[in-house]
C-alpha cells in the first residue's frame, strides 16, 4: 500500500433504533458493543402502528416475490417490489396522527 494505511472505525452508539431492531446485529456482529442511546421518545415513536404484527415490537417482517433489476452500468441490484412496499410503510406511518415521529 506504499505507505498508506487503512484504518478501521467501528460506530457503537446508535441513537435511532429501537434497542429490538439492535439486538441481532449487537450479538451478531458487534459482540455486545453496540450501545441504544436514543432517547425513548424517539425510538418508541412508532410503537403502537396499527401495521405492527405486535404493536410493542416495532420490526415488520414482510416476505415479497419480485425480480432483481440493475441499470446497464451499476453493479448493484434492486427490486421495485421491495422498494414500492417500503414506500407504502413509509406513506402510512407519516399518515398516522398518532405517531409521533418527525422528519
Amino acid at each position: 500500500m506504499d505507505g498508506a494505511f487503512a484504518s478501521v472505525v467501528k460506530l457503537t452508539k446508535n441513537y435511532r433504533s429501537h434497542e429490538a431492531i439492535l439486538k441481532f446485529p449487537n450479538e451478531r456482529f458487534y459482540k455486545g458493543e453496540l450501545v441504544p442511546c436514543g432517547s425513548q421518545r424517539t425510538i418508541d415513536s412508532c410503537l403502537g402502528f396499527p401495521l405492527l404484527p405486535t404493536r410493542r415490537f416495532p420490526i415488520i417482517f414482510h416476505a415479497m416475490s419480485g425480480k432483481d433489476d440493475r441499470e446497464a452500468t451499476s453493479p448493484s441490484f434492486f427490486n421495485i417490489s421491495e422498494v414500492q412496499q417500503v414506500k407504502a410503510y413509509v406513506e402510512a406511518l407519516k399518515r398516522d396522527r398518532h405517531l409521533r415521529a418527525s422528519a
